[in-house]
């Protein structure tokens, strides 16, 4: 069975102007989609994911609307058992993993409190707009932007 597991980070800006906080994902050790291609990961859909079976834009554009990254079809997610079986057709190349439920949902909940955990430690240090990619994450997170004028 494939593992996955979710990474987030706080990016500074080259010109240090702000930041952003990203989410990866990783199958088998293997980030699942390069940042350089302006993809992200859209918290929401993966936690549904674990709840469900259905068709879910877990891979998006950064602004959060999926089909300015090109991607038309989400990730079809399967639930047979203790199994969860993602089919990716977009981004290319097409791709099929299996996890075990169990530890995909445990997956799924250490990346939403890992994620709440390290913008709530960034808060006052950071001082400058860091903002929340796709911006749907901001949503499902509790929050928009570090910044409280920028809700």
């Amino acid at each position: 069975m494939n593992t996955l597991s979710v990474a987030t980070r706080i990016e500074v800006w080259d010109d240090g102007s702000g930041s952003s906080f990203i989410t990866e994902l990783f199958v088998d050790g293997e980030c699942l989609v390069s940042r350089s291609q302006f993809y992200a990961i859209d918290f929401e859909a993966l936690s549904q994911s674990a709840a469900a079976p259905g068709e879910y834009f877990i891979i998006t554009c950064t602004c959060g609307i999926h089909e300015c990254a090109g991607i038309y079809d989400g990730i079809e997610v399967t639930h047979q058992g203790n199994r969860i079986i993602w089919r990716i057709v977009e981004p290319e190349p097409e791709r099929r993993f299996v996890f075990n439920a169990s530890k995909y949902r445990i997956a799924v909940e250490r990346g939403i409190v890992q994620a709440r955990s390290l913008i709530e430690s960034h808060r006052s240090e950071l001082g400058k707009s860091c903002y929340i990619t796709p911006r749907d994450n901001g949503y499902f997170l509790g929050i928009y932007s570090i910044e409280t004028d920028n809700p």
